[in-house]
C-alpha cells in the first residue's frame, strides 16, 4: 500500500510540474517583461521574461504587446 501511494504521489507531481515554466533562481533579476495580447485591447496570451543571464518565453507572441521594465541593470 505504501508503494502504491508513493507511486501515485510521484506521478501526480511529475504531471503537475510538466505544465509549469522553468524555475528561475532568486538571484536572477528581471530586466524587462513583454506581455503579448491576442489583439489590441484583447486578453493576454503570452509573455517574454528577460533576465540578466537568460530569457524565457511562454505562450504566444503577437505584434500587440506591452513592456514592463524591471528593477535591474545588468553588469
Amino acid at each position: 500500500m505504501k508503494r502504491l501511494l508513493f507511486a501515485l504521489l510521484v506521478t501526480a507531481t511529475a504531471i503537475m510540474a510538466a505544465g509549469h515554466p522553468p524555475i528561475v533562481m532568486a538571484t536572477d533579476c528581471l530586466v524587462a517583461r513583454y506581455t503579448y495580447y491576442e489583439y489590441s485591447g484583447g486578453p493576454s496570451c503570452g509573455r517574454t521574461d528577460i533576465y540578466c543571464n537568460d530569457t524565457f518565453h511562454y505562450g504566444c507572441q503577437t505584434p500587440y504587446y506591452r513592456i514592463s521594465r524591471g528593477q535591474c541593470i545588468c553588469p
